[in-house]
């Protein structure tokens, strides 16, 4: 392969020099440029911020003067709808006032019906009322059903003078006037309550006389006065509740056809609510309010005068009123948001465009009809089982209300929409107007309500006669208006600015169009010449350079000559200085640096020596093979392991390890694999073929490293494992033998324990026998000699302690058999799901004869969170038992608690003890085969020393723990677990169930 040729000094030289003068030029005019196009950026910027600037000066202004004409026209709207509120308000009260004169006017009045009546006929006020409307094609609007068309005359002004801001407004709508009397009925009632005189002016009222002391025979079922007219002195003045029956409403806003629709519900707008523009043909509320004062003759009362005011024209006072320039209206409309309504002095409604909002009566109940409540009040009031009037006792009023909260949807789908204010929780207003008139004052605020931004005014009712002697008197007018009605004509100037702002900016962005032009062509000239001159240059500068190149460059090709001599193996080649210039003292230092080099290789050389000897002559295997088996060296104790006489002749005959050498192929990838994973193995073991025919067991340990040809290879040791593998497996047999003695050794307990529990059982029977036959004879009513009496009772005594012992000694059998089969896998096992509760409960009643015949406490403390857990019940009845038992042998006074708790993924089962005790020394054997607490010698057993290593066996089969705790004052702890997710060993096939 042909060698490039590199690059000569002389041509680095004139590239360097290049770098360093032309560079700096072409730097020079780049920067040149950069400046005039920066200062051509920078102009432009600056037209375009000034023009932006311009724009935002001009909008700043325009929404200045905006915001301020609607601040200013906003304040001067809620000032005058704050004086609409109150002078309503002080109307109210006048008129109430007039009423206070009328009913101290009716009780100097004779009582009778002829005075009545024409007090009565003298008594009228006008009412506004509108014509019929009607449902429009659509089904969606009501609109009047003679419509007609503004047949008003445009006014102007006639004189010069007078035409600047001459303003003329078309006379008021004035409806259906007509007038209606003041009060529904006058009675004269009589101590005893029986209405005497009685004269109504309306269908409303029956003209029957009744006795009022009994409520139902009043208005609606609702009035309760004549408790409060005995109250009354003379000159005083009684004044109810708003009274009127509650009307309800399947729809909030318009009544229509499409609404129906949408509800599901039957189209019978006129048996739901007035609801003004929203349903004009609905039932309209009608209520009174009643005023009563005594009837003196001779300085004694012989009755009460009362009067009963028409409640529609105190509803007069609000339902007309719009707070924009319409000012008046025939027919409210509620769903503009503009109109006013009024609350009693308990905050409920009495007045409103929309009459279902107005609170009322059950006329058959005669009392309160549930208003509307927030969700969550409603449903305190549903469970407290009170009747209205009863549960608004002692119900919380205002309850944090907050936008947020929602009406109840029941009281919604039931129509009952009344307001009172003290439960609407969903409604923030109502604290608000209450905060502004409890104290008699008034004012406004502005309030998100319905989607649009509200300002709703409040005032106090200066009325206080009676009832309504408080701060706030009658109750509080309030007007609601849509605050956008405030400033129309200044969000239409803020229009006209606005446009008049955007033809000055598409001006503006002309001028600035031009002005880009004719800077672009100034900086494309400026930039043609900069580029003309700096190439001129350019060239120049190089013709330089190369003259200076070539004369710098000749020395350094003599050098180099030099140099190439020491490279083709003339070690002992040294340059000729000539000079003590520069290169003059490179080649001294070139020469030094040769005596060095020379120095070095011969020290690599002997290096090499030495690490080849180390390889051909260590006892270990040495190797290093390619990635695909391929053996590339390997020392003489390698090819010695496999049988080969040298590792030439095994480089020789082996082409790939994985295929000739290794019994299984496979091993070969895998080792390779665990490399590739991990980067080094250790103490891989594999079978491998040797020449004399009989396989060998290595150990490697290897590791990749990377040759100088870039590839990867398996580099590594092996050592001939194959004599310690025997010895393993002969350690191995070994062990399976001693398991098969200690199998045959519990064969054989078995067999014992079985065999010698047949001739006892027998044994047991006949000497239970032979003591019943004796015990018979003793208490017998036959006379026995003393010396016969005295054998008998020795017979008896006897055959007592061959029965003890013979029971012992049965249970010793029963022990070991159950033990022998623990040990030999053979015991038979029920796992089914078990409550630790059962299995404790079975166990105490399984010992307690046990403790009651010493005299022991046996308590359970059983945990009540206790779960199900896996396991053989009757194997765990048995541990506890055994456990109960043994407290209860070594426990002469105190008591026994068996306790059972949840501990982290255990249930815990503890039997606590005031009993003698575990020595120290003592504990690591109790649970050994045939150990027992004492010396058996001096001390008589009180067990077979089996049952603890039994309870051991059977807890471990459960995959617990069975242990001893100490305590510190006196007796034992024993204690065992059982996981909560048990895994149960299986002894014959060694696989967990």
């Amino acid at each position: 392969m042909k060698r490039k040729r590199p690059l000569g000094i002389r041509f680095k030289l004139i590239t360097i020099f290049i770098f360093i003068k032309v560079l700096p030029l072409i730097a020079l005019a780049w920067v040149a440029w950069s400046g005039i196009s920066v200062l051509g950026e920078s102009v432009q910027e600056k037209i375009a911020k000034l023009s932006g600037d311009t724009k935002n000066v001009i909008g700043d202004v325009s929404d200045l003067a905006v915001d301020s004409s609607i601040r200013s026209l906003d304040l001067k709207s809620r000032e005058g709808i704050e004086r609409l509120t109150t002078d309503t308000a002080q109307a109210v009260a006048l008129f109430l006032y007039s009423r206070d004169d009328d009913i101290r006017l009716a009780s100097t009045m004779e009582p009778s019906s002829q005075n009545y009546r024409n007090f009565l006929d003298s008594m009228k006020r006008d009412v506004v009322d509108h014509g019929p409307w009607v449902l429009n094609e659509a089904g969606d609007a009501w609109h009047p059903a003679d419509a007609g068309g503004d047949d008003s005359v445009a006014v102007v002004a006639k004189n010069a003078d007078n035409a600047k801001d001459f303003h003329y407004r078309r006379p008021e709508s004035p409806g259906i006037r007509h007038a209606k009397p003041l009060y529904l009925e006058m009675t004269f009632i009589d101590l005893e309550g029986n209405e005497r005189i009685k004269i109504t002016t309306s269908s409303l009222l029956s003209d029957e006389k009744k006795n009022v002391v009994d409520p139902t025979n009043t208005y609606c079922k609702a009035e309760r006065y004549y408790p409060e007219l005995k109250k009354l002195s003379q000159g005083d003045i009684y004044v109810s509740e708003v009274i009127g029956p509650y009307l309800k409403s399947p729809i909030i806003g318009s009544y229509t056809e499409q609404r129906a629709l949408e509800k599901g519900i039957p189209f019978k707008p006129e048996d739901a609510a007035y609801a003004g523009k929203e349903n004009p043909v609905g039932k309209r509320f009608q209520g009174l309010i009643r005023w009563a004062s005594p009837v003196v003759r001779k300085n004694t009362i012989v009755g009460w005068v009362t009067l009963a005011l028409d409640h529609t024209h105190v509803m007069e006072f609000t339902d007309h009123i719009v707070p924009t320039d319409e000012r008046y209206s025939s027919i409210s409309d509620a769903g503009s948001g503009n109109y006013a309504f009024m609350w009693d002095y308990k905050d409920r409604n009495i007045s409103h465009p929309r009459d279902y909002f107005i609170t009322g009566y059950d006329p058959e109940t005669g009392r309160p009809a549930v208003p509307w409540m927030e969700d969550s009040i409603f449903k305190e009031y549903v469970n407290s089982g009170l009747s209205m009037a009863e549960w608004e006792e002692t119900a919380p009023i205002f309850q944090s209300q907050s936008l947020k909260k929602k009406p109840s949807a029941k009281l919604t789908k039931a129509g009952y929409l009344g307001l009172d204010c003290r439960y609407l929780n969903f409604a923030p207003q109502c604290e608000g107007w209450h905060t502004l008139t409890h104290n008699g004052g008034s004012g406004s605020f502005v309030i998100f309500w319905s989607g649009l931004w509200k300002l709703t005014t409040a005032a106090a009712i200066p009325y206080h006669t009676g009832i309504y002697d408080g701060p706030r008197g009658f109750g509080f007018v309030t007007i609601g208006a849509n605050v956008h009605e405030f400033h129309k004509a200044a969000t239409e100037t803020g229009k006209k600015i606005s446009s008049m702002a955007a033809d000055f900016e598409k001006t503006l962005e002309e001028q600035n169009i031009e002005t880009r032009e004719n800077l672009d062509q100034s900086l494309a000239k400026t930039t043609k010449e900069i580029t003309v001159s700096t190439a001129f240059m350019v060239f120049l500068v190089i013709l330089i350079a190369i003259w200076m190149a070539s004369t710098l460059t000749k020395k350094i090709t003599d050098m180099v000559k030099g140099i190439r001599s020491f490279q083709n193996g003339q070690l002992d080649y040294r340059l000729d200085i000539q000079s003590r210039d520069e290169l003059g003292e490179l080649a001294e230092t070139f020469n030094e640096m040769s005596d060095d080099m020379q120095k070095l290789i011969t020290n690599l050389r002997q290096a090499e020596e030495n690490y080849r000897s180390f390889f051909e002559n260590a006892t270990e295997g040495i190797f290093r093979t390619t990635a695909e088996g391929e053996l590339v060296h390997a020392n003489p104790a390698f090819a010695g392991l496999f049988g080969f006489s040298s590792s030439e002749e095994m480089i020789q005959k082996v082409s790939n390890v994985g295929e000739e050498l290794y019994v299984d192929p496979q091993r070969r990838k895998e080792l390779v694999k665990l490399l590739q994973e991990k980067g080094i193995v250790r103490n891989f073991e594999y079978l491998v073929k040797h020449t004399d025919g009989k396989p060998r067991v290595l150990q490697t340990s290897c590791y990749w490293i990377v040759g100088n040809d870039e590839e990867r290879y398996v580099e590594g040791i092996s050592v001939d494992i194959t004599e310690r593998k025997r010895a393993n497996e002969a350690l191995e047999e070994a062990k399976e033998k001693a398991e098969q003695l200690s199998s045959m050794k519990s064969n054989f307990l078995s067999m014992v324990s079985h065999e010698l529990r047949t001739p006892l059982t027998s044994i047991l029977g006949f000497t239970k026998l032979i003591r019943k036959n004796v015990d018979h004879l003793i208490h017998s009513e036959n006379t026995l000699v003393t010396n016969e009496y005295k054998r008998l009772h020795r017979i008896e005594k006897n055959s007592k302690v061959i029965i003890s012992e013979g029971d012992r000694l049965a249970e010793l059998i029963n022990n070991v058999l159950d033990l022998a089969k623990l040990e030999a896998g053979f015991f038979e096992w029920d796992f089914v799901p078990v409550s630790v509760r059962s299995v404790v409960e079975r166990s105490i009643a399984s010992t307690k004869v046990l403790f009651d015949s010493k005299g022991l406490e046996l308590e359970s403390d059983v945990a009540d969170d206790l779960p199900t857990i896996s396991g053989d019940q009757d194997r765990l009845v048995q541990v506890c038992i055994n456990l109960l038992s043994n407290a209860a042998k070594f426990t002469e006074s105190g008591s026994v608690i068996c306790q059972v708790r949840v501990e982290g993924l255990n249930v815990i089962v503890r039997v606590i003890d005031d009993g003698i005790g575990v020595p120290k020394d003592q504990v690591d054997v109790i649970f050994d085969k045939f150990k027992q607490l004492g010396n058996t010698l001096t001390d008589k057993p009180k067990g077979t020393g089996l049952g603890l290593p039994i309870c051991k066996e059977i807890v471990e089969h459960h995959s617990g723990k069975l242990w001893h705790e100490p305590r510190e004052d006196r007796g034992s702890v024993f204690a065992f677990s059982i996981p909560l997710n048990c895994a149960v060993l299986n002894e014959k096939d060694g696989t967990e169930s």
